[in-house]
């Protein structure tokens, strides 16, 4: 779980999702099929408490959000290093450390 600062900030890790590298050359036939795979892969980690909360976004620039149950960017990239989106380079993902205010609480 995040570690809890001396200042009463807790540290998450955010990651924003852009889009990848390799997005225009995906055929579009398969798409639905990587998208079921990205979501499966995020409802797991969700559903083993390494993942908070997850979801997409209507920006061009960023395309979905994520927040770990972590303080460290190497634990939360280890995490999604799988993720099928990533992997496909359909997405790339931005990581950092992320403080929030004292009494804020995720579920």
């Amino acid at each position: 779980m995040a570690a809890q600062p001396a200042s009463g900030l807790r540290t998450y890790v955010v990651g924003l999702y852009r889009p990848g590298p390799n997005r225009p050359q995906i055929p579009t036939e398969d798409r639905p099929q990587l998208l079921r795979g990205h979501l499966e892969f995020l409802q797991k980690l969700r559903e083993s408490g390494e993942l908070i909360v997850y979801g997409p976004s209507e920006d061009d620039t960023i395309v979905g959000l994520v927040v770990f149950a972590t303080d460290s960017v190497d634990r939360a990239r280890a995490l999604i290093a799988l993720d099928p989106k990533l992997v496909q380079g359909d997405l790339v993902l931005d990581l950092m450390e992320w403080h929030a205010a004292p009494g804020l609480t995720l579920p």
